[in-house]
């Protein structure tokens, strides 16, 4: 756990203290701390790109950790509402996001944040009738 006011991320930070010099305690037997950048994921379960035929929905889940996280949806780096295009739902450590009756400018990349984690994903969408394929 980073120390209060550090976040996950920042550099190495020595606290100097009686002793310590250039992050290495010295002979004065003082002491120094060293706090390394820790990385955590806030996601348990990430959404995955896909390809989805016009006007079909596409949903997207993604799990967190923890219950009571704050979750946020993004298209092209704008949040998303929910409105009559999106449905946005969280259950639990459950969060999903709809987007309903896709069509051409639906499509394009995607991202869920919860605190410092942000995964990115794209909607892609074909004719209805072609051959649906899972992107990696």
């Amino acid at each position: 756990m980073p120390e209060p006011g550090k976040k996950p991320g920042d550099a190495l930070k020595c606290f100097r203290k009686k002793g310590c010099r250039d992050g290495v305690p010295g002979p004065a037997s003082g002491s120094c701390s060293l706090h390394w950048p820790i990385s955590v994921s806030a996601f348990s379960k990430k959404p995955r790109s896909v390809e989805v035929a016009a006007s079909s929905p596409a949903v997207f889940e993604a799990e967190t950790e923890r219950s009571g996280v704050k979750v946020r949806w993004q298209r092209g780096g704008s949040d998303i509402s929910a409105s009559d295009k999106y449905g946005l739902a969280a259950e639990g450590t459950r969060h999903t996001l709809t987007v309903r009756d896709v069509g051409p400018a639906d499509q394009g990349p995607y991202a869920v944040i919860a605190g410092s984690s942000k995964v990115k994903f794209d909607l892609k969408v074909i004719e209805a009738g072609k051959t649906l394929v899972r992107l990696p």
